[in-house]
């Protein structure tokens, strides 16, 4: 085993993208899977070498290059982030957003044609309430010196895992009571399947109001159902097969069809199963903020030989408009 101390660790990605530095000059940087085992090889011997010292800065040090490692090696795939546009704050500033203030009009002629002018009020704004997320990796030097590092990075896939689940959770809810608070935007269809009579009506009511959905968070079994479209009556006959081929070559292949009606569909096992959630543009939709990114704090118990690391990230959601999100619920 190397005596050399490294200076750093950073993992981009689950792909094995790396960079591995030590304190002087000398660095090694590795790209992409093929090169995987000899990045693995030099993890191994940076997270055994850091188990069996008792240098607390050391292990501090490989807490701060797991925690970026953490976010980027989610195996949970988020559904709920595409209907709202990113807002990254910095720690200091506020995250007031403004309210539309509808004026009955521009101005009102008086009988002389000259224009009284009508000057809006103070902005109003509001400011949507931040929920903290925490997420915790506890080390034991012993197992983690013997496993080395496939069991620290199923630890991290857990807590990053964890973090994507909780933010999918929170970004639901707020989903659902912006769609229930207009009327007509769940439909719901019965047979316990999707009809393309039943995405068709949800379509068409969005294009009517001007709102036209492009983006739908779905179920991939869910989406297999298109495999049971028939064309009116006529029965084991897709209307696809009458499409360009490689609309055909899609349900042979995929069992369902990319793009039908202009929707792009986001596939996710964590959308449930009987709901179908759709949307346009998330720039109409609302903001998703993220206040301060992570905060993050190590602590080493020596009597025990126990790492811990903690990461705490404030998040927020709001929808200004829910005239452009709707719910297609499939009956069972």
């Amino acid at each position: 085993m190397s005596d050399k101390t490294f200076g750093e660790l950073i993992v981009v990605g689950p792909d094995a993208h790396l960079h591995i530095a030590e304190p002087e000059s000398a660095k090694m940087a590795v790209y992409g899977s093929a090169n995987y085992q000899k990045s693995l090889d030099a993890i191994q011997e940076l997270v055994r070498a850091t188990m069996v010292s008792s240098d607390k800065s050391m292990h501090e040090m490989m807490g701060a290059s797991m925690r970026e490692p953490i976010n980027q090696l989610a195996k949970y795939k988020r559904w709920t982030d595409i209907f709202f546009t990113d807002w990254t704050l910095g720690e200091t500033e506020d995250n007031k957003i403004p309210l539309d203030d509808v004026l009955g009009s521009a101005f009102i002629s008086s009988t002389e044609g000259r224009p009284i002018y009508i000057t809006p009020g103070v902005q109003q704004y509001t400011r949507p309430n931040f929920f903290e997320i925490k997420t915790g990796v506890q080390v034991r030097w012993s197992t983690v010196r013997t496993a080395g590092w496939p069991i620290l990075q199923r630890l991290m896939e857990r807590t990053a895992d964890d973090a994507a689940r909780r933010l999918d959770v929170k970004g639901r809810a707020i989903l659902d009571a912006a769609i229930a608070s207009v009327s007509g935007h769940r439909t719901s269809v019965s047979g316990g399947k999707l009809t393309k009579a039943g995405l068709d009506t949800v379509i068409k009511a969005a294009a009517q109001i001007g709102f036209p959905v492009t983006r739908a968070a779905i179920n991939p079994a869910r989406l297999m159902d298109m495999t049971d479209w028939q064309n009116g009556g006529t029965a084991n006959y897709l209307p696809m097969f009458s499409g360009p081929d490689s609309t055909k070559e899609d349900v042979f292949r995929n069992l369902r069809v990319n793009f039908y009606g202009g929707i792009t569909f986001i596939e996710s096992i964590s959308v449930p199963i009987n709901s179908i959630y759709l949307s346009g543009d998330p720039a109409s939709v609302g903001y998703h903020q993220d206040h301060g990114g992570a905060q993050t704090a190590s602590d080493v118990d020596i009597d025990d030989g126990v790492d811990k690391h903690v990461s705490r990230e404030d998040h927020a959601f709001y929808i200004g408009n829910a005239c452009a999100l709707r719910e297609l619920f499939i009956q069972p």
